[in-house]
């Protein structure tokens, strides 16, 4: 996804196309998906391969460069084929953690499809254009000059904010279907709040682990 890789772009669309792929996470565009050419662009290309999809974006909503065309983290979501028509609702986290759509199944039935990006491992020493450091000045802006602001580590912050947001859908009579790139395997629990206990607390299936049960991922 970027100036020299259209075709890539292309063939792997037609690729997803002909596996019969309808629904398509993409965390980690590191695209400033604010930027409206930027958006019709990519959007264009998508409906080269599905003529009728619709293709949602998140991006941090004030990015150290507001002019830049790259900006680390970011999602897109592709809706393509016949559940493309079933989209009722969508909307994105304004940090660019997560960007999500709501589709409409049989017996009015509501499933949410979220894709995230959760930042890497990163520290005060962080330069300034990473996702950490721009979403931990973010979150400190958000948050106002009298908050524990030295506290601020946006991978935890990311996990439970999902957390929130996630169970507000579910009250709302929503499925919910999580793919992210979390940058963290299932069985490290280094951090105070990880990977594994937002899928312990809120009774979540790792489809991987399902799939390769005892394996590295």
């Amino acid at each position: 996804m970027g100036h020299d890789t259209r075709f890539d772009d292309r063939r792997a669309l037609l690729s997803l196309r002909e596996w019969g792929v309808d629904v398509i996470a993409l965390p980690e565009t590191n695209r400033n998906w604010n930027k409206e050419w930027l958006r019709n662009k990519w959007t264009n290309e998508v409906k080269r391969v599905w003529r009728h999809a619709k293709v949602f974006y998140a991006s941090l909503d004030r990015p150290a460069d507001t002019n830049a065309e790259f900006v680390q983290g970011g999602n897109c979501l592709i809706v393509a084929g016949k559940w493309a028509s079933r989209v009722i609702e969508h909307g994105s986290d304004p940090l660019g953690r997560w960007v999500w759509a709501t589709l409409r199944g049989k017996q009015r039935e509501r499933t949410t499809i979220v894709s995230m990006y959760r930042p890497n491992i990163g520290s005060q020493a962080s330069g300034p254009a990473t996702v950490w450091a721009q979403q931990r000045s973010r979150i400190q802006e958000m948050m106002g000059p009298e908050s524990c602001q030295s506290d601020v580590d946006p991978r935890i912050k990311c996990l439970m904010d999902y957390e929130k947001w996630a169970n507000e859908q579910k009250e709302a009579g929503h499925k919910v279907i999580l793919m992210a790139d979390a940058n963290q395997s299932i069985d490290d629990r280094k951090e105070r709040y990880n990977l594994s206990d937002l899928l312990e607390n809120n009774h979540l299936l790792s489809v991987m682990e399902v799939k390769y049960e005892g394996q590295a991922l």
